[in-house]
C-alpha cells in the first residue's frame, strides 16, 4: 500500500472522527488489537454454531443457510459473528473447554465510538475467565474494524477464502 494511499486512510478516519486504532506494519499490512485473534478457522466457528446446546439456546434448529463470516479466539472463549436466513448477523459468545461448549452473550447492532469503553465492558462479562484482549478485539472490531477499508487476510482454513465453507 502506497505511502499516499495510507495517509488518505488515516486523514479519512480523523476527517470522520474514527480512532486511530491501527497501524501499518513495514509489510503494508494493518496492526489492530485483534492481531492473533481474529481470522480463525471458519469451519471451527462453524461447527460451533452447529453444536446442540448452541441451537437450543438460540431455539433454532440446524440451519444450513447459516453462514460464519467471521471467527475470533483467545483461550477457552470465541466469538462467532453469523447470520441466517431468519436472523440479522451478530456476535455469538462461546466457551468451549474441552467437550463442554456454553454459550454466554449475543451481541448484534452497532456501536459508536463513544462507547467503546462500555461495549468492551460487556463483552467482558461473558465470564470470569474472558480474556481482556478478546474484549478489546471485539469493541474495536464493532466500533471499527467491520467498517475498516482494509481486506482481511484470507482465512488459511477456508482454501484462502473469506467465506464459510457452506
Amino acid at each position: 500500500m502506497s505511502l499516499a494511499i495510507k495517509l488518505g486512510c488515516l486523514l479519512g478516519m480523523a476527517l470522520f472522527g474514527l480512532p486511530l486504532t491501527h497501524s501499518y506494519a513495514k509489510d503494508g499490512t494493518t496492526n489492530t488489537p485483534c492481531d492473533s485473534i481474529w481470522h480463525q478457522s471458519l469451519a471451527e466457528g462453524e461447527a460451533l454454531m452447529g453444536d446442540r446446546a448452541i441451537r437450543e439456546r438460540r431455539h433454532s434448529p440446524p440451519d444450513p443457510s447459516q453462514r460464519v463470516y467471521e471467527h475470533m479466539a483467545a483461550g477457552p472463549w470465541h466469538i462467532v459473528w453469523a447470520e441466517d436466513d431468519g436472523s440479522e448477523p451478530g456476535a455469538f459468545f462461546i466457551r468451549k473447554s474441552g467437550n463442554v461448549i456454553n454459550a454466554s452473550l449475543v451481541f448484534g447492532g452497532v456501536a459508536t465510538k463513544d462507547e467503546r469503553e462500555e461495549v468492551e465492558k460487556w463483552a467482558a462479562s461473558a465470564g470470569k475467565d474472558f480474556p481482556p484482549k478478546l474484549a478489546a478485539c471485539f469493541a474495536w472490531y464493532v466500533i471499527v474494524g467491520r467498517y475498516n477499508d482494509t481486506v482481511p487476510p484470507a482465512n488459511p482454513f477456508n482454501g484462502g477464502s473469506r467465506e464459510g465453507g457452506n
